[in-house]
């Protein structure tokens, strides 16, 4: 097959060019950091609960806060490879014990295919893969576009850019990149080497990530039951879309009754009891085929699920499922509805919203442009049941726990001060992919300035246009500073998060300002909030992250905005919310637009 089917694209940038080079991730002044803290505390805490808090505090900062900041700083110079939060993340995510699905995985859907017999799921999900694969081959080269933020498009994204970055040496490249007139940021691109061929594996007490690039195959799930067959030649090179046409069509026609008992379940389960179980499955003899589901390029599941329009089947289908068709320890799984709808969901220790939201734009382009199969294609001539394996599962190590999942919702908007009369502590990912190995950081929208805001347009009877619409611009100026701080790595949470972490390593007792209640609250995310900028997501979403919470994915765009809102009945009402959300957006357009 010729390159223009092998690769997505042939970038003149290597991919990993700038990675040499990124800045590294700073670590705040402690006195910045305190001030952020006590800033974002005053909008949730009581005038009693915000002077005992200020009082802890001020302890630290005097006190044991300059230390661990001393120890940080050591710890962060020893390791100049990397960031002072990587680490910690990593073993965050790896150390919960906490089911993946629902609190940790999110999902984000692609556009309906609209072009005739293309949305046909053998068509969708063989075009799907086979785009997959061309973006894995591009990566693995090192001839995948490097993904960087250009501040101003029109001046940096252009052929003098790419031509002067690609003989400009690793060393050096990101600096020269961020001298341009129009500044053009490289982001970290160290999290794409986990994407494919990558699995969470359970273990007691903390989980381990395993990569095996040697892999050929890709995995398919359909009713419960596991398929595997080789997409790559023993010379890497991606085979036929139509062999990959005929084992797709193999599997999705493979009449066998739904598996009863899954054990994808397991991958539902607290990790610890799923540890167990695997432990147990080893020693059952089924380790040759856990290693075989480890190590496939990823997941793909056909879904019996008819969606049409339904936005909360929607949510259920791609979020979690039944928990007997997905396994959601892969890095990555493609979700196929039988009409043909499609979203990517994946496990999130290993990445984040930067190196998947590039596969996702990169593939469904790739398909939007060049489909490699449609309606009027045929699949190779070829015994597709001696190249599909169907995996023999497995001796059951105990008797299956599935708690029902829980209602979702499908609502626009964020209105809680409205719902309840007060502001919440809220969460907002910001991506400090910037600098190496840089994870995220929190923005905390809700401030004193939108909590005046909300006072204001609550009123029976409100303040004047002028004021409001100056009280929202106020808001938008606060907005706009954290959000920069937050990228540039200038955020309080993530440092106090590290801070603490060495305060518990080091056996003394924990400093007045974790265990103070105000620190718990802060951290008890009644609204959390993501978006994802790529015009190829149709939507997102993820599960609240405390049971009395809201889970808020939000898309905007030149000509329209929208959101996915999940909550956990009966501890939130989703319809009140939505009537609230729906209020509070008429009243911010009509001050915007109104003379």
């Amino acid at each position: 097959m010729s390159d223009d089917y092998q690769y997505i694209h042939k970038s003149k940038i290597p991919t990993m060019h700038f990675q040499k080079s990124l800045l590294r991730l700073p670590i705040p002044a402690l006195d910045k950091t305190c001030e952020r803290y006590l800033r974002s505390q005053k909008v949730i805490l009581s005038s009693e609960e915000y002077q005992r808090t200020e009082k802890f505090v001020t302890q630290f900062r005097e006190g044991v806060g300059p230390t661990l900041q001393f120890q940080l700083k050591d710890i962060d110079k020893a390791n100049k490879h990397t960031s002072y939060i990587s680490g910690p993340w990593f073993d965050m995510y790896l150390s919960d014990r906490v089911p993946v699905v629902l609190n940790y995985n999110p999902f984000l859907g692609f556009h309906p295919e609209e072009r005739p017999g293309l949305s046909d799921p053998v068509i969708r999900v063989t075009n799907t893969l086979v785009s997959s694969l061309r973006f894995m081959r591009t990566l693995r080269e090192n001839v995948l576009e490097p993904v960087v933020y250009h501040l101003n498009p029109a001046k940096s994204d252009t052929l003098m850019f790419r031509r002067i970055a690609r003989w400009t040496p690793s060393a050096i490249s990101s600096y020269a990149a961020y001298a341009q007139k129009a500044s053009a940021f490289p982001l970290d691109m160290s999290q794409f080497g986990s994407m494919f061929n990558s699995t969470r594996i359970p273990k007691l007490g903390k989980d381990i990530l395993r990569a095996d690039p040697k892999a050929r195959h890709v995995l398919i799930m359909k009713n419960g039951h596991f398929y595997v067959f080789d997409v790559f030649d023993k010379d890497g090179n991606i085979l036929s879309p139509e062999h990959i046409h005929a084992c797709v069509s193999y599997i999705y026609n493979d009449q066998i009754p739904p598996a009863k008992r899954s054990i994808a379940i397991f991958t539902t389960e607290n990790r610890d009891t799923w540890a167990k179980c695997r432990e147990e499955l080893v020693e059952a003899g089924n380790e040759a085929t856990l290693d075989v589901l480890d190590t496939a390029a990823f997941n793909i599941v056909f879904d019996e699920t008819v969606l049409g329009d339904d936005h909360e089947k929607m949510y259920h289908t791609f979020l979690h499922g039944d928990g007997n068709n997905r396994w959601f320890d892969k890095s990555f799984s493609l979700i196929c509805t039988a009409d043909g709808q499609l979203a990517l969901n994946f496990e999130h220790s290993w990445g984040d919203g930067v190196a998947v939201v590039n596969y996702h734009t990169e593939v469904a382009k790739d398909i939007a442009k060049r489909p490699s199969v449609n309606s009027d294609s045929r699949p190779a001539p070829i015994d597709a049941s001696q190249l599909v394996r169907r995996l023999g599962m497995l001796s059951l190590c105990e008797v299956l726990r599935f708690k029902d999942c829980r209602g979702w919702y499908h609502y626009g908007g964020a209105a809680y001060y409205f719902q309840n009369g007060e502001s919440a502590a809220t969460y907002e990912s910001c991506s400090t992919s910037a600098f190496k190995h840089g994870r995220t950081e929190t923005i905390r929208p809700a401030t004193l300035e939108t909590l005046a805001f909300c006072k204001a347009i609550a009123q029976a009877q409100p303040p004047n246009h002028s004021e409001l619409k100056n009280l929202l611009n106020e808001c938008s100026k606060m907005h706009g500073s954290l959000t920069k701080e937050a990228a540039m790595g200038q955020g309080f949470d993530r440092h106090l998060f590290a801070l603490r972490k060495l305060a518990e390593a080091s056996g003394s007792p924990m400093p007045d300002i974790f265990t103070d209640p105000a620190y718990a609250k802060i951290n008890h995310i009644i609204i959390s909030t993501s978006t994802l900028p790529s015009e190829e997501i149709s939507f997102g979403g993820f599960a609240p992250v405390v049971s009395d919470g809201f889970g808020v994915g939000y898309i905007i765009r030149d000509d329209e905005l929208g959101c996915t809102v999940s909550t956990y009945p009966p501890h939130c009402d989703g319809a009140d919310f939505l009537e609230c959300a729906n209020k509070a957006y008429q009243i911010i357009k009509d001050v915007l637009t109104k003379e």
